[in-house]
């Protein structure tokens, strides 16, 4: 895939549960943060010719912090990496778990 990061903006924390993501940065500057499911928490800049990889369950999301365009190639040993978008999968619990 080719993911593009607008200025400033997120890419939702997800994580993916069958396939290991990697992305290898191609212009601009993209953050890169995961969460080990230990709570530690890596910070890397994906910059051009850099790379990160996000192995399985483990939570990430990118980050543009620049005001100019970001871009990137990623890849997955998987055909479907069973990519789960957290936020959109707690807005949709019944308000009765949230509280």
């Amino acid at each position: 895939t080719h993911p593009s990061q607008a200025p400033c903006v997120y890419r939702q924390v997800h994580t993916h549960l069958v396939g290991v993501e990697t992305i290898w940065g191609a212009r601009g500057l993209m953050e890169s943060v995961q969460v080990h499911p230990n709570g530690t928490v890596f910070k890397h800049d994906l910059t051009p010719g850099t790379a990160v990889t996000y192995p399985i369950g483990w939570l990430h999301f990118q980050y543009n912090p620049t005001c100019e365009p970001a871009e990137g190639y990623a890849s997955f040993n998987a055909l479907n990496a069973g990519t789960i978008n957290i936020a959109n999968n707690v807005a949709a619990l019944p308000k009765d778990y949230l509280a």
